[in-house]
């Protein structure tokens, strides 16, 4: 059995609950207590440890890149590189967001954007405490690197993943139950040191550490940037949607890179198993099915009753009443 299909389904379930929570109290201005917000807080961490060990998870995928634009927000403002600020969660995010570039668009990246990158990753590995940072320092590309080998690129990927492991939890009363239920006999805890303002005051560091520290940079402020992604084509010049649902609900046009609108998409997720993925982030949401379906309320209510069955893992028949 995959690794991936050990996670239990009321995990998952759990975890797309808080994505969705947090993402709902950040568009709606409600992040201002952060007692109330800690558990979103931590399924933010338990999302990016378990996305970084099991990479073939579509859905930990999907939560990982919607916790990665959410800093982008007022999110940024309570989750940052500072003591209290949830440090470790602030340098996963930057990791996978990195990785993400890396995998998907370092080809089609400008130079000056590949240079911002790896200057980021590097700034956060001078303020890391273990031998596996250095290892992801000597492996990073030089931005004028257009075109990388595989074998270099799957090298520095399986090398942040390692590190990414290594970051001490934000979270440790919960994050390492998750983890080891999930990773079995995989989960190693954590042994890294992030150097914080104060976390290194009386800790006999290596002087080499010390002196790296010193002369780099201070930590980054801002999470690394992925190339945005680029807006639904809705004009006349797009592609015809091809789902039958496209002509009592849909609206605009699909494209070359997914052959559904945004809502027939979404439809076709959660009422005809479709499993399929676009560049778009068509994959659907509660808040997203509020939005689009606000003016038909029975087709909302049915729709959301099926989401939060497949976001619990369960196997739906095609749905043929609509």
């Amino acid at each position: 059995m995959p690794l991936v299909d050990t996670i239990s389904s009321d995990v998952l379930f759990q975890l797309r609950t808080q994505s969705d929570s947090l993402e709902s109290a950040e568009a709606n201005g409600f992040l201002h207590d952060r007692g109330d917000i800690s558990p979103m807080l931590c399924s933010i961490e338990i999302i990016l440890r378990l996305s970084f060990a099991l990479p073939d998870s579509a859905m930990l995928s999907r939560l990982a890149q919607r916790c990665v634009k959410m800093l982008n927000g007022d999110l940024s403002k309570i989750i940052n590189f500072e003591n209290g600020g949830y440090p470790s969660t602030f340098v996963l995010l930057n990791f996978y967001a990195f990785l993400s570039v890396f995998t998907q668009e370092w080809a089609s990246l400008g130079e000056g954007k590949k240079a911002d990158a790896v200057f980021s990753i590097k700034k956060f590995c001078a303020f890391i405490d273990c031998s596996k940072a250095r290892d992801v320092e000597a492996a990073l590309p030089a931005s004028s690197d257009a075109h990388i080998s595989n074998d270099a690129k799957s090298q520095l990927v399986n090398l942040l993943r390692d590190l990414a492991a290594d970051i001490p939890f934000d979270f440790a009363e919960k994050c390492p139950k998750v983890l080891q239920n999930a990773l079995g006999p995989l989960y190693k805890p954590p042994s890294a040191k992030l150097l914080l303002d104060e976390s290194h005051k009386d800790t006999q560091e290596d002087p080499q550490t010390v002196k790296q520290r010193k002369n780099s940079p201070p930590p980054p402020t801002q999470i690394v940037s992925p190339a945005p992604a680029p807006k639904q084509n809705t004009s006349k010049n797009g592609i015809d949607c091809v789902s039958p649902y496209h002509e009592k609900y849909g609206k605009g046009k699909a494209s070359s890179k997914c052959k559904y609108c945004t809502v027939c998409h979404m439809l076709e997720v959660v009422f005809n198993d479709c499993k399929a993925d676009c560049p778009w982030n068509h994959w659907p949401s509660e808040t997203k099915l509020k939005y689009h379906l606000s003016r038909n309320p029975k087709l909302l209510k049915i729709a959301s009753e099926r989401l939060f069955k497949l976001n619990r893992g369960e196997k739906l028949e095609p749905y043929t009443n609509l």
